[in-house]
């Protein structure tokens, strides 16, 4: 088969089943690669640009250089690989960072809607494994379902992912680990949220750390005073997925014996007591017996957490341990309330945002600084809000809700186009291959 020409118009159909293509680079010499494609006895066809200046990445994404003018290669076979690597003009290595990735526990909250987000979307990484070594809060059934991605387990998955990472992104272990030593100079330290308990895991890992990251600028405080400058910030990205409703909410508010006139304020997210969860039962309480608090999520806690919820207006609560298709619980909602003391994100903001359900939240993680940028996202209550005050502000955005706001629109169209899967996996991609074109 004679080689295949392109035009400057024409696209070539792409060979990807040719063991030499990585993403755009060719894992032999390190040159882009335009297209491949394979002659009729499977020998590799190649089409590249000739040589020019060095390829590297830029924060925006692409390829920061002009393209040259292609040349065709002609019809010789392909030079051996003794003779390849011999005009390689540098040492052959991975054409990508490889990334492992080490938790201390694996359950339903943001951090895994997070990290599994991140995965599926950062394309230009290799994933080694992640490792979920606590005893305690690992959802061994939800761990597995990750296997899908890549090789998952417990604390005898470190040493694989230490010999085969370039980076490992460790999150949440407050207590020194011995394996961290093994990591030296390797660690991505992040920061899902703000206060002490993110301070205090961050100085156990920042000592072995290559690189930082935040996901708003609001947990950068969390890091020491000489990491914040170098602290990139990377803003979660939505599975835009997971909101496509599979069913009417009213289905929803059905199986649940919510009276279809009732107004539903929703709480989700992991039940943990510093994302104040009591607020949801004081606002339905403050706004009469036709106001539901529908909790979706679990938690340590959880049980507990519900109980004293159900103390708080009995017969007002309801609970979804778990809600795969969380697309349809947005749908049954009337107001989200994110009443937190500290976060980091939060996910169920844009979430809520990217499925036109007004928000009634306090000033915290994402918020301000994108407040800041577009005017107002959200119905703002106070930190420590009385559960009056709550109730007043989702009065609000269930009336204006019901009919649209200029800024619900705003809302929906920030988390379309800013907080977007795609966008967020290549703000990883990127800081992965500074960090990786640092280390060469």
């Amino acid at each position: 088969m004679t080689n295949l020409v392109r035009q400057s118009a024409e696209r070539v159909q792409t060979c990807y089943k040719c063991e030499h293509r990585r993403q755009d680079l060719c894992a032999i010499d390190g040159v882009a690669i335009l297209d491949k494609a394979t002659d009729s006895e499977g020998q590799c066809r190649e089409q590249r640009w000739p040589a020019g200046p060095e390829l590297k990445p830029t924060t925006t994404g692409g390829f920061g250089v002009k393209l040259p003018e292609l040349r065709i290669v002609s019809d010789e076979p392909p030079p051996s690989l003794p003779a390849r690597l011999a005009r390689a003009p540098r040492p052959v290595r991975s054409p990508y960072p490889r990334v492992g990735i080490i938790y201390p526990m694996w359950m339903n909250g943001g951090v895994e809607r997070h990290t599994e987000t991140l995965i599926q979307n950062a394309s230009g990484v290799k994933w080694t494994g992640l490792a979920a070594v606590g005893p305690d809060f690992v959802d061994r059934d939800k761990l597995a379902q990750m296997s899908r991605y890549l090789p998952v387990g417990g604390e005898e998955l470190i040493d694989r992912i230490s010999e085969e990472s370039d980076f490992v992104i460790v999150w949440g272990f407050s207590k020194p680990q011995k394996w961290l030593e093994k990591l030296d100079g390797r660690v991505i330290a992040m920061a899902h949220g703000t206060g002490e308990w993110t301070a205090a895991q961050l100085t156990q890992t920042l000592p072995y750390a290559a690189g930082a990251v935040a996901v708003s600028r609001q947990a950068v405080s969390s890091f020491p005073t000489s990491w914040r400058a170098t602290c990139r910030v990377i803003l979660n990205g939505i599975d835009l997925n997971r909101l496509a409703p599979m069913a009417d909410g009213r289905e929803i508010r059905g199986s649940l014996e919510i009276p279809i006139r009732s107004t539903v304020i929703g709480h989700v997210g992991r039940l943990s007591e510093e994302k104040n969860p009591l607020a949801a039962a004081k606002v339905a309480l403050n706004m009469g017996r036709d106001a539901v608090a529908l909790y979706v999520g679990d938690g340590p806690c959880g049980k507990d957490i519900i109980s004293r919820a159900e103390s708080i207006a009995p017969g007002q609560v309801r609970w979804l341990r778990e809600a795969p298709f969380i697309g349809t619980v947005y749908q049954a909602l009337d107001v989200l309330l994110m009443a937190s003391d500290a976060e980091g994100g939060p996910l169920v903001v844009p979430e809520a945002w990217a499925a036109g359900i007004p928000v009634v939240a306090t000033p915290v993680g994402i918020i301000p600084e994108l407040e800041e940028k577009h005017g107002p996202l959200t119905y703002r209550i106070r930190i420590g809000a009385t559960g009056a005050e709550m109730a007043a502000a989702c009065n609000v955005a269930v009336s204006l809700g019901r009919t649209g706001t200029w800024w619900q629109d705003k809302a929906r169209q920030v988390a379309f186009l800013e907080l977007n899967a795609a966008r967020f996996g290549r703000n990883w991609e990127m800081f992965l291959i500074d960090l990786w074109n640092m280390k060469a």
